[in-house]
């Protein structure tokens, strides 16, 4: 046999996407979904952003039964398809934006997608943002929502809010992080309910209410056995599930359950999941209730029952009362034959039956893929406690692939609903004939082609269109000190280049294997962007760095960067922001502006991240540089970088220990992290960009001795000009005890103010 045939069969090729195509899989995906769409759907160039376009009159007004008000716009990372892009089309979402593979798309595609929406159907005044609960979405979507209502007038937008859905039910309240449950598949009930609601021309306090009743009544339960396989990705070994074991309590992103036991029977893992779904939506007590009704209470009904013996069981037996309604979902995770879901699903559906016993009745349910993992071999079980008018708002009609064409139990054909209504004038089955089409001449067909390719060609011009509208300077630094910034900012790049297949494994092991891709794709841009940054003027930089950083970087880390870069440009040019400077007035003084300038990016990190110190997160590299930098004032440069470098890699180091209390790695189970003895990526990466920074600081600017009372400029330290080097009482006292308070006493979101304390509200 060929040693080629051997090496093929030893690492066999687990998905069509080459390593080639994996930075444009997306866009080319989405591109596929809109051509193949029944109703008119376009895709943005470059944002990956899915729109539904309402049909339209010849004079411009839309084609529609109701007014509708509220748009419902949602997103999240690609890999999940049919979610979320296959649910945008009318009578669902109006618009979804795509994340690269498992990672939440950026603020700028957020925008797009609001901004579509609004442009597309000037008859919306309302925006429901949701969005399953993972920090990466609820940041990016929450910046968005700022920002769009800072954009248009209140005349045009009345409200825009960000929901976040939490039916994960598979870890235990107590061993949960700060970021509470994530959202699982029983998202898609909620979004189809808040889009019928919508569609029907409901106000935006009205689909709230639907939202909030369905994130209430809605839980979800997952498991597989094995991991998926992410394109560009290696497979991580050292974290797959073993052969015979059934991993637990898992998400939707390839991190880690909470749980791994030995797999005896599918039936076995579907009561498993079923009884983690009854405790949470606390089955027990509502079964009880509705069994003891008697339906009048007190009062001469009250009395007619109890002489005729009419409890609660026997009411519902003879139709006086109506059982519990229940919503069941069996979703595979995309590498789940069908047969095994039919099996799950009969498991799932007689298990339910026989808990509900005649209290409740399955009215509604869907088997499936309608929330993947790109190709995990697992499945999850949803089950919805159906009220008010919840079943028919599932029942409503859509017109998205994706989504059943019924789920009535009680329905006896497939399009009865669909009949009995005039079909939606927004709707339209096959794509019209466009008679202006047909008048467009070979030279407007070539023209369009050309500006097409026009526009692919200058599109990183387009990218870099912010820098036209950058803040004015306000800080200018001399000759040397610009070109130790860019040399900083340069090698730290290449640095964080170097390490995104460890950041990857790192990730996997803790994470969802996204960061190194997420932190590449970032360091690339600002490589490509720098050419045209000033690095004469820091605060500028700032700016220009968060640009590169929201263009280029999704999930959690790249809003975070961009926040953080945006807060330290703020402060650099004196611009009035929502910072706290009695937080960190320990920490700062007139004097050290670019100090200064740290703390408030962390504490916009802090603010939008809802973590700390000790959380296992990148701020465990950040804050400890904080705590050291500048306080030694008799230091010299080189001492100085050398103190700063070592604190942020102590601090990187000490999360292999800690209990991760934020971020993706709060799912996974808080002993099983700690014994691996990994430390956080993010940390990770923070650290080695800082020590790349302060190794090109050196280099460059401390080539002669600086003098304790020589006022020195450089960006990485400015010292008091007042300074006279009298220092000897700052020399009597012990080093240890000059150190920041950061060293050893985390700050809690507790000991904020209230109003400085992260909240997220529920619409």
């Amino acid at each position: 046999m060929s040693s080629s045939s051997s090496s093929s069969r030893t690492t066999p090729t687990t998905t069509f996407v080459a390593s080639s195509d994996v930075s444009s899989v997306v866009s080319s995906s989405l591109a596929g979904l809109a051509s193949f769409g029944p109703h008119q759907l376009h895709h943005r160039l470059e944002k990956n952003v899915v729109v539904s376009t309402p049909l339209k009159k010849e004079d411009g007004r839309l084609l529609q039964r109701r007014k509708q008000r509220v748009a419902v716009v949602s997103g999240g990372g690609s890999g999940h398809e049919p979610a979320m892009s296959g649910f945008t089309g009318p009578g669902f979402l109006s618009a979804a934006a795509c994340g690269d593979v498992f990672a939440s798309p950026s603020v700028e595609q957020i925008g797009s997608a609001i901004d579509a929406v609004l442009e597309e159907n000037e008859d919306i005044d309302g925006i429901a943002l949701v969005v399953m609960n993972y920090t990466g979405d609820v940041v990016n979507f929450s910046v968005a929502r700022d920002r769009a209502r800072k954009a248009y007038p209140k005349s045009r937008l009345k409200h825009i809010e960000v929901f976040a859905f939490d039916d994960d039910c598979s870890i235990p309240e107590e061993g949960r992080g700060k970021g509470g449950a994530r959202g699982l598949c029983g998202t898609l009930l909620c979004l189809k309910a808040t889009c019928a609601a919508a569609s029907a021309g409901e106000d935006f306090h009205a689909v709230r209410k639907v939202a909030e009743r369905f994130r209430k009544n809605t839980k979800t339960y997952g498991f597989s056995l094995g991991r998926c396989d992410v394109p560009g990705q290696k497979k991580q070994e050292d974290v797959e599930v073993p052969n015979g074991m059934v991993e637990l309590g898992l998400g939707i992103h390839n991190e880690p359950g909470f749980e791994t036991v030995p797999f005896e029977s599918a039936s076995k893992t579907i009561e498993i999941a079923l009884d983690a779904i009854e405790r949470a939506l606390e089955f027990g007590d509502m079964k009880a209730k509705r069994s003891s009704e008697s339906g009048g209470g007190g009062g001469i009904v009250g009395k007619v029952d109890e002489m005729l013996g009419l409890d609660g069981e026997t009411k519902m037996n003879i139709g006086l009362l109506k059982p519990i309604e229940l919503c069941l979902v069996v979703n595979g995770l995309g590498g789940t034959s069908n047969l095994e879901l039919g099996l799950l699903a009969h498991l799932a559906m007689q298990s339910l039956e026989k808990r509900g016993g005649k209290v409740c009745t399955i009215t509604h349910a869907m088997c499936g893929n309608f929330m993947t993992s790109l190709n995990m071999r697992g499945a999850s079980l949803t089950v919805s406690v159906l009220d008010e008018n919840d079943g028919a708002l599932l029942d409503a009609p859509c017109e998205v692939n994706a989504w059943p064409r019924c789920i009535n139990l009680s329905s006896t054909t497939n399009t009865s609903i669909l009949q009995e209504q005039p079909q939606t004038d927004v709707v339209s089955t096959v794509l019209p004939d466009d008679p202006a089409k047909d008048e467009t001449t070979k030279e407007e067909e070539e023209e369009e082609h050309r500006k097409q390719e026009e526009e692919q060609t200058t599109s990183k011009s387009k990218r870099n269109q912010k820098n036209a509208s950058l803040r004015s300077p306000k800080v200018t630094v001399t000759e040397k000190e610009a070109e130790a910034l860019e040399a900083a900012i340069q090698l730290s790049c290449a640095t964080i280049l170097s390490m995104r297949d460890e950041l990857t494994r790192l990730d996997a092991i803790a994470g969802d294997g996204d960061c190194g891709d997420t932190l590449a794709a970032g360091a690339l841009a600002i490589l490509e962007d720098s050419v045209g940054y000033i690095y004469k003027h820091p605060d500028v930089v700032c700016d220009q760095l968060a640009n590169s950083c929201a263009r280029s970087m999704g999930g959690t880390s790249g809003v975070l960067y961009e926040v953080f870069f945006r807060a330290a440009g703020n402060t650099l040019d004196d611009t009035e922001s929502d910072f706290d400077e009695d937080v960190y007035e320990d920490y700062m003084d007139d004097s050290f502006e670019f100090r200064e300038a740290l703390a408030r990016g962390i504490y916009a990190i802090r603010k939008h991240g809802k973590a700390t110190i000790g959380d296992r997160t990148m701020l465990d590299a950040l804050m400890p540089v904080l705590g050291k930098w500048g306080l030694l004032m008799n230091d010299d440069l080189k001492e100085q970088c050398d103190r700063i470098a070592k604190a942020a890699k102590d601090g990187a180091e000490e999360t292999r220990t800690m209990t991760a209390n934020a971020g993706r790695a709060s799912y996974v189970n808080k002993d099983k992290l700690k014994e691996l003895n990994v430390p956080d990526p993010g940390a990770f990466a923070v650290a080695a960009w800082i020590r790349a920074s302060c190794e090109e600081v050196t280099r460059v600017l401390a080539k002669k001795d600086i003098q304790p009372n020589e006022r020195h400029l450089s960006f990485m330290n400015r010292i008091d000009p007042n300074f006279k080097g009298d220092r000897d009482d700052h020399d009597a006292v012990p080093p240890e005890e000059r150190l920041g308070e950061f060293d050893d006493a985390p700050v809690s979101d507790d000991d904020l103010p209230d109003d400085q304390k992260i909240t997220f509200k529920i619409l």
